[in-house]
């Protein structure tokens, strides 16, 4: 299963991704983009909250029932769809990719389609490595630390490209709004 720095870039990007455009008068956009960046951070590690109860880790809050839940609340509550979509797609993103990790201890696998199913479900051919939470040797380090560099290389550059496109949408809007207005200005000026 990925480690919460790799939950949390997955996250990111893919809010990033699916957040509507900046209001075209944020002035600082990066700071912006960056808070935006650390909520969808924040839901993307959410479902790992379960670890607080034994047993429980890896079950209904792994779920995309779960993700559906998160988007809707995140819609009602900020009244744009698109960003409820980002938030669920942000928190979506905790389930694809505990799926796509390597898990050795039982019940292998994640609750993915909790309601419908109790199963757990775990791709046959991993990406992501697991880490060793309970074998602190050496030889436990050196494993985790590749695990993580190996999430780094897939998720940096994800969550790169998400918070360019999702910064220069903002600067897009913005640019948009001012040409309008100059196409505008010209039209009502008087000829003369």
């Amino acid at each position: 299963m990925p480690s919460p720095l790799g939950h949390a870039l997955g996250a990111a990007a893919a809010g990033w991704a699916l957040a509507p455009p900046l209001p075209s008068a944020t002035r600082q956009v990066v700071a912006a983009t960056l808070r935006r960046g650390l909520w969808f951070a924040a839901l993307g590690m959410l479902p790992d909250v379960d670890l607080l109860v034994a047993g429980l880790h890896r079950g209904p809050t792994h779920s995309l029932s779960a993700a559906l839940i998160a988007g809707l609340a995140a819609a009602a509550l900020t009244r744009s769809a698109r960003l409820g979509a980002a938030a669920g797609g942000a928190y979506a993103t905790h389930t694809v990719l505990d799926w796509l990790g390597a898990d050795s201890s039982p019940p292998v696998g994640i609750m993915a389609l909790w309601p419908l199913t109790s199963d757990y479900y775990q791709v046959s051919k991993p990406v992501f490595e697991s880490l060793w939470r309970h074998n602190l040797t050496p030889d436990a380090w050196f494993h985790n630390i590749k695990a993580v560099a190996r999430e780094l290389m897939i998720l940096v550059p994800l969550a790169w490209v998400g918070a360019l496109r999702h910064s220069r949408s903002a600067k897009n809007a913005k640019n948009a709004k001012n040409a309008k207005n100059a196409r505008n200005a010209k039209i009502a000026k008087p000829k003369g």
